[in-house]
C-alpha cells in the first residue's frame, strides 16, 4: 500500500449488493465502489459551492 494510502472493508452483503452493479458497469466490485466514493465526493463539492454562493449573495436557494 502507497503512503496516504487505505483500506476499506466492506462485508459480503454489501458487496453483494454492489456486485451485479459492478458486472453491468464492467468492473470489479472495488473500482466500482471507488468510482462511488469518487462521484459522491464531486457532487458534494458542487452542493459546497452553491451553498457557499448563496451564503455570499443572500439569495436564497436556487430550486
Amino acid at each position: 500500500m502507497a503512503d496516504g494510502d487505505i483500506t476499506l472493508t466492506i462485508d459480503a452483503a454489501l458487496a453483494e449488493r454492489l456486485k451485479p452493479r459492478a458486472e453491468a458497469a464492467g468492473q470489479s466490485i472495488e473500482e466500482f465502489a471507488i468510482h462511488l466514493l469518487e462521484e459522491d465526493a464531486t457532487v458534494w463539492t458542487e452542493v459546497d459551492a452553491i451553498c457557499d454562493a448563496v451564503m455570499a449573495e443572500n439569495t436564497g436557494i436556487p430550486l
